[in-house]
C-alpha cells in the first residue's frame, strides 16, 4: 500500500487514511507532501500510537488524528481515502461488526467523501475473502484496478477506485 500512495503522490492532496493503527500510511502521505492528512481508527491505542508518531516525526500541523468508528466523526472530502482495514474478525477487541461488514460500510461510504478525481486505495489479502471484497469494489460504480503483489508467502491486493 506505502508504494501505491508514493506511486500516485500525495503532494498537497488531501487524504483520508481510515483504519490507520499507528499512523504510518499517514506519514508516508504526510513526509511525501500532503497538504492535511486524517488518520483514523476505532481503537484507543491506535490514536495513542498515530498522535504519538505525528508528533515523534513533527507532522501533527499535518496530520489530524480522530478516533471513530468508520465515517462517523469523519467530515469533509478527500483527494485520496485509504482502508486499511482488518481482514479477519478475530484478534479486534474494538471492532464489534464482522471484516465483510466492516468492508461493506467502508465502499458503501468512502465514494461520498471522495473529491472529484479522487482515488480510493483498499488492501486486503490472499487468506481474506478476496471475491467477497471485490463484488463490493465492483458494486461502487468506480474504475477499478487491481494490483497484486507477492510478499512473505501471501498475495496481497491493492484495489486503486477512481
Amino acid at each position: 500500500m506505502a508504494k501505491r500512495i508514493q506511486a500516485l503522490g500525495s503532494n498537497g492532496k488531501i487524504i483520508l487514511d481510515m483504519g490507520t493503527g499507528p499512523g504510518t500510511l499517514a506519514l508516508i502521505a504526510a513526509k511525501k507532501g500532503a497538504k492535511r492528512v486524517v488518520a483514523t481508527d476505532i481503537d484507543p491505542a491506535c490514536i495513542e500510537a498515530a498522535n504519538r508518531n505525528a508528533k515523534e516525526h513533527g507532522l501533527s500541523n499535518v496530520i489530524e488524528v480522530v478516533q471513530s468508528d468508520g465515517f462517523e466523526k469523519v467530515s469533509g472530502s478527500f483527494d485520496m481515502i485509504i482502508g486499511n482495514l482488518p481482514f479477519r474478525d478475530k484478534g479486534w477487541e474494538n471492532i464489534v461488526i464482522s471484516a465483510k461488514d466492516l468492508y461493506s460500510r467502508f465502499l458503501t461510504e468512502a465514494p461520498n467523501y471522495l473529491n472529484k478525481g479522487g482515488t480510493i486505495l483498499i488492501v486486503t489479502a490472499s487468506f481474506a475473502d478476496v471475491g467477497f471484497i471485490r463484488s463490493l469494489v465492483d458494486n461502487t460504480g468506480l474504475t477499478v484496478k487491481e494490483l497484486v503483489e507477492h510478499k512473505f508467502h501471501t498475495d496481497w491486493i491493492v484495489f486503486q477506485l477512481t
